[in-house]
């Protein structure tokens, strides 16, 4: 009774020392994150400093700033027409590949390509021009010494990136063409130009590259591993003669320093099909989840993926490629040197067209020759069979005519609105490659679609008069359709470059081929109040059911703050703890001890004789049957396997007892709580004499 006294006192005195530094850190955590009562909360003292103007001394008084100093989130109300900005004359030719393109970098400017080579930069608010950038002409020297400039020209659109320092610059290509000669033949040369943003000044301009060059730059950047892991991808194609004397064209992929415009990387098709038949333009996907080939899996390095393009799309062998940097790659030149173009599949089919490739590079969608289309929704890999394909659209004057714009998928990505080249439009579902819908036109839809910032609407630009459609993208309803006859007289021109919006949607921006550059208004923008949210300081906890969530700076100081629920209900716990071990120390120390017994109050049968509870333990701690003899003999060796103690042999002077015999030893070990036997150190030592010791 002792033992288990002293040892549940134990128990209960480490319980509650437990429960104390519990109950402390509880305490101190409660100051730190509880508000004070007396005083603004801490929410309440960040707003207050935040808003120099007012000092409001009550929590009402804070209450009323909040509310009034609410963000309104604002919602574009679209107009039933829509309605002219502004328009400017550049008086520049815009063709198919040309783009009109909002900054990424600032709202307020608008970027467009011309055929001449020239970017200009507008003011997307009135339309003034801000700047012209004009790249410098090639020049050779042929008969005479003579100088002969070669002119210019550009079918890109841009691309815009930011360098590792921070600095803001925009690429796009041109094309140098040489003059028409007799007896020289020079062939086209292509060049990337980058422009600093907001200086609008050339950074560089690349070396001659061969050929022509196919779509726009692509800026490649692995921001997942290295900033410095930047490269300007450009595909271009150049002529080459073929054994019978005739000509084709092989593709290219080169890699150009961010920085300084250098060939890093470059790469003939030739190199791996000894019948090149030329690339058509790429697209990029930075950062997927993998790359969706064998070899890709955990590359999580940006994809650059094109297809084929013989006899201009119509060719019926070609291949699917895609580029990617190593996994493991870093910006050495053995690691340069090691890259290569990995050949997804051979196809029956070329493009024109770039692909469309989803967010996380898992989905692929190719516009192909006859009009056809191809699909990869990942269930398979790039390098295997499409998951679906479809023939939604037949040109009976040109059956191998391949899809003419680039496909375009809505911001869920379950929608691809694609064109083709018998002037009709469609929506199509990517998962199985069905038609949602299809509406016809009444010429081809060269540039490249525009979704609008809400997923609801589907902007279009019809080639041949130049007119602007705006669709319901479930339904395919025609919402409404303008161009700038609506505003002046003739001047329905067709329209092959590409347009833009602007991050809100409230605006859209088109040029024509003549160089009249629009913008149109589409609505206006409103606010939308939220709903006046319930007292936010009702009590001194904070609370986070009633906070806006919409507005700021609540958001951003609410939305931090641990809720004190967690620290009350654990504070009420350890209390409880550290009071109920205190009660049951308490009841512990008042218990009485039972009084020892005396000799008187044992029959002298319990005195002398065995034991009952102390046999059945010894029996109990045996590992072997123990069989007790009677009478009272001496002991030699192990009596008791389970108390693996050696019993020295030693005679006893009391007379013989009836009943069960166990070595005293065992008795006393088990009378004092130990598995070990208390046994003689000595042969002459007495029993009383070993125990004492």
């Amino acid at each position: 009774i002792k033992q288990s006294k002293a040892m549940n006192a134990r128990i209960a005195y480490i319980g509650l020392s437990f429960n104390f530094w519990i109950f402390l850190s509880c305490a101190l955590s409660a100051s730190i994150s509880l508000p004070e009562l007396s005083k603004e909360t801490k929410l309440q003292k960040r707003l207050l400093q935040r808003s120099p103007k007012s000092d409001p001394t009550t929590p009402e008084q804070a209450q009323e700033e909040q509310q009034s100093r609410r963000l309104t989130n604002q919602e574009l109300v679209y107009f039933p027409q829509p309605e002219l900005n502004w328009m400017v004359r550049l008086d520049e030719r815009m063709d198919f590949g040309n783009g009109v393109v909002k900054s990424p970098f600032e709202e307020d400017i608008v970027y467009v390509t011309t055929y001449s080579g020239s970017l200009i930069a507008l003011s997307s608010k009135d339309g003034d021009i801000l700047a012209t950038v004009n790249p410098t002409p090639i020049s050779r020297i042929i008969e005479d010494d003579k100088v002969q400039q070669w002119s210019i020209h550009c079918t890109s659109g841009i691309s815009f990136a930011t360098t590792p320092s921070g600095n803001n610059f925009l690429v796009y290509s041109i094309v140098d063409e040489p003059p028409d000669l007799p007896g020289i033949d020079f062939k086209p040369k292509a060049r990337v130009v980058a422009v600093s943003i907001p200086s609008h000044k050339i950074m560089w301009t690349s070396d001659e590259l061969p050929g022509i060059p196919s779509g726009t730059p692509v800026v490649y950047a692995d921001q997942l591993r290295s900033a410095t892991a930047m490269y300007i991808v450009l595909i271009h194609n150049s002529r080459i003669w073929k054994p019978d004397n005739t000509t084709t064209q092989t593709g290219h992929i080169t890699l150009l320093n961010p920085l300084k415009g250098e060939v890093m990387w470059e790469e003939s098709e030739w190199s791996q099909d000894e019948s090149p038949k030329g690339y058509a333009p790429p697209s990029m996907a930075s950062n997927p989840l993998r790359g969706m080939y064998a070899g890709g899996k955990d590359n999580t390095n940006g994809i650059v993926v094109w297809a084929s393009n013989d006899v201009d799309g119509r060719g019926t062998v070609g291949n699917t490629y895609i580029f990617q940097l190593p996994r493991d790659f870093k910006e050495e030149l053995l690691y340069l040197n090691s890259l290569r173009t990995k050949v997804l599949k051979s196809v029956s089919w070329n493009a024109v067209a770039k692909p469309a490739i989803s967010k996380n590079g898992k989905k692929m969608f190719f516009g192909v020759t006859g009009n056809q289309l191809r699909g990869w929704i990942g269930d398979s890999r790039f390098d295997q069979t499409a998951d679906w394909s479809s023939q939604l659209f037949k040109d009976n004057l040109d059956p191998k005519a391949p899809i003419p714009s680039n496909p375009i998928l809505s911001v869920d990505e379950d929608r691809l609105f694609v064109s083709s080249s018998s002037y009709d439009l469609a929506s199509i579902n990517t998962r199985n490659g069905k038609a949602n819908w299809v509406v016809s036109g009444t010429s081809a839809f060269l540039s490249e679609a525009r979704v609008s910032a809400d997923d609801k609407r589907l902007y279009v630009a019809q080639s041949a008069d130049g007119r602007i459609f705006c669709l319901d993208q479930l339904s395919g309803d025609y919402l409404w359709q303008g161009s700038c006859d609506q505003f002046e007289e003739d001047c329905s021109n067709s329209v092959r470059s590409d347009f833009d919006l602007s991050s809100s949607g409230q605006f859209l921006y088109f040029a024509d081929v003549k160089g009249r550059l629009i913008s149109l208004k589409l609505g206006e923008m409103e606010e939308v109040v939220e709903p006046t949210p319930a007292p936010i300081w009702s009590g001194p906890f904070l609370p986070t059911s009633n906070v806006d969530w919409n507005s700021n700076p609540v958001q951003e100081e609410v939305a931090n703050e641990s809720s004190p629920g967690g620290t009350i209900a654990l504070i009420v716990l350890t209390t409880i703890f550290a009071l109920s071990s205190m009660v049951y120390i308490v009841m512990v120390r008042r218990r009485k001890n039972p009084e020892p017994p005396t000799l008187d109050s044992f029959p002298d049968e319990h005195i002398y004789g065995p034991d009952p509870y102390e046999d059945s333990l010894i029996i109990q701690h045996s590992s072997k049957s123990v069989q007790p003899e009677a009478g009272h003999p001496s002991e030699t060796g192990y009596v008791s396997d389970g108390f693996n103690t050696l019993s020295r042999s030693f005679e006893s002077d009391e007379s013989s007892i009836e009943g069960p015999y166990f070595h005293p030893a065992d008795r006393i070990s088990v009378l004092m709580g130990t598995a070990n036997r208390i046994a003689p150190l000595q042969e002459d030592f007495s029993y009383g004499a070993s125990v004492l010791v």
